[in-house]
């Protein structure tokens, strides 16, 4: 099967397929794909924060998806390139709940985009 470099539309939807029939990140990666974006409300965690979560950073964090939280570190461990995005505007509480689920990562980006 052919999935080129830059994803979206259809093959978003195929490579999910694929994820979702556990194929080995190490699979995606021979395909040629060095780059997963994930957006953090209703993706990363089970929950869409509005820009107005009240609670802690580690309540926010109890909400990440474990399947999502499982590829993105299996990605890291193989050299892709993961960024975390958003529209909210608590960017420094979606910062901690990355560093709280990502603690010792340096190759993820998170792109906190303020509408």
């Amino acid at each position: 099967q052919y999935f080129p470099r830059c994803v979206g539309g259809n093959d978003l939807i195929r490579i999910r397929v694929l994820i979702m029939r556990a194929w080995p990140i190490t699979q995606l990666k021979l395909t040629g794909i060095n780059f997963i974006a994930v957006d953090f409300d209703l993706t990363l965690v089970d929950t869409h924060t509005e820009g107005r979560w009240s609670k802690t950073a580690d309540d926010l964090a109890e909400h990440a998806r474990p399947s999502v939280l499982q590829l993105l570190h299996a990605a890291l461990n193989e050299g892709f390139h993961v960024a975390i995005v958003t529209l909210s505007s608590q960017v420094a509480l979606i910062a901690d709940v990355i560093l709280i689920l990502f603690p010792k990562t340096h190759h993820l980006v998170a792109f906190l985009c303020i509408p």
